[in-house]
């Protein structure tokens, strides 16, 4: 068996989406709670999606709603910090839609509900 590091109840509550002024958990960047555009992350992730993308380029996000984990490691930064197609292009996101997709999952439009109730009815 695998050791056990966390406790599920910490890796939730360091995930979840915990504030109205942002859409980021306690550790980690989160998709935008908007039905149609997850911002950082792609548009087919659930809410319980968790990552980082980072200035260089790659970027990390694991999906405990799937199980996926998608990373993408890049060199954005070359052949100078100017070099700003990546962004521009939306790569990672793309990529991670095409991941996504391959596997037959549709666009994720829970989202919204999700943070309602991770955010928004704990305030009741």
């Amino acid at each position: 068996m695998a050791p056990v590091f966390f406790k599920p109840e910490t890796v939730e509550y360091f995930t979840a989406y915990n504030s109205k002024l942002s859409r980021r958990g306690l550790g980690f960047d989160k998709p935008l709670v908007d039905k149609d555009d997850a911002g950082p992350a792609g548009d087919r992730c659930t809410g319980y999606a968790f990552g980082h993308q980072g200035f260089t380029g790659t970027c990390g996000w694991a999906d405990p709603g799937t199980g996926i984990v998608f990373v993408l490691l890049s060199n954005r930064v070359y052949p100078s910090s100017d070099n700003n197609k990546i962004n521009k292009l939306n790569v990672r996101t793309v990529a991670q839609d095409y991941i996504y997709q391959s596997l037959g999952l549709p666009v994720n439009h829970d989202r919204p509900q999700l943070y309602k109730q991770e955010v928004l009815d704990k305030e009741k």
